[in-house]
């Protein structure tokens, strides 16, 4: 555990592994959605969605939005417990900006600053 309450270096091996991560902020209604699969014709995603009301759906709502990819095994979730700003300072974001432009080179920069 670290000045966070959390274990960032796990977090961070998720962040790392992960083919799909929610992200819940406590202080927010909407989730970070980051899906790190790839194929020839779809690059990763990164969006803010909605709140899901169960496993269930967040995985319907993901076959919606990205029909031409198979559905992960699962969904790897967490909860921030802080502000933004102390998730951007904890290194978290970089981290996840930089798996997005690993896969999906330096235009996915762009959609992570956006």
């Amino acid at each position: 555990m670290d000045d966070y309450g959390l274990d960032l270096d796990e977090i961070a091996r998720v962040i790392d592994s992960a083919e799909v991560l929610v992200i819940r902020f406590a202080i927010l209604d909407r989730r970070l959605l980051v899906d790190t699969r790839t194929s020839e014709t779809e690059g990763p995603l990164i969006a803010v969605v909605p709140k899901a009301n169960s496993v269930e759906e967040r995985f319907k709502h993901l076959k919606k939005m990205r029909p031409r990819l198979p559905l992960p095994d699962k969904i790897m979730s967490f909860m921030w417990p802080r502000q933004m700003e102390t998730f951007r300072a904890s290194g978290l974001w970089d981290k996840i900006e930089g798996r997005m432009v690993s896969l999906g080179g330096e235009q996915m920069l762009g959609v992570c600053k956006g």
